[in-house]
């Protein structure tokens, strides 16, 4: 299946990047804003024959990720330096909404699970914008009710550099 999402359409293609890259949580309005497809199009693609190696998280709204994390790792492997730009799409996307300000439509994976992404790519600078934008955090305490979240990403952020052998 996910031989076939490496080589189906750029869709297809763009689906498996986003989702392996964003480490999932990816809605469908996120997937087709970042993939410039319908949102009809992203969901048929991922309930398709090319959609199994997707699942469906609860929630409001529901996102999609790899079915399992083996299924995680292979795709990471098999994307090989490909992920790196879709990475970086992410990026561009999260700068958008940075620069509009965080308005009520931000995607909810910008405002809880992105910083993950940016501390595992070690993209520090980035991370610790992130993490200490006070617009976001109002966002996110819009969105969810609570600064749960936002601890959360700071506390991966501390970890991140208090990591370093001479932590700043």
């Amino acid at each position: 299946d996910l031989k076939r999402l490496l080589h189906g359409n750029e869709v297809q293609q763009d689906l498996l990047g986003f989702v392996t890259a964003a480490g999932g949580g990816l809605s469908v309005r996120d997937l087709a804003e970042l993939t410039g497809a319908s949102p009809w199009q992203v969901e048929e693609d991922l309930r398709t024959t090319a959609g199994r190696s997707f699942a469906r998280r609860p929630g409001e709204p529901p996102v999609h990720l790899l079915a399992h994390e083996q299924l995680h790792g292979l795709a990471v492997e098999m994307l090989g330096p490909r992920l790196r730009s879709y990475h970086e799409r992410l990026d561009r996307w999260a700068i958008t909404y940075r620069t509009r300000g965080w308005p009520p439509d931000t995607p909810r994976y910008l405002l809880q699970g992105h910083a993950s992404l940016l501390a595992a790519t070690g993209d520090r600078q980035r991370l610790l914008n992130h993490v200490t934008d006070a617009r976001r955090h109002e966002a996110a305490y819009s969105a969810f009710g609570h600064h749960h979240a936002s601890v959360r990403e700071i506390e991966t952020a501390q970890a991140v550099f208090l990591g370093d052998d001479e932590p700043d």
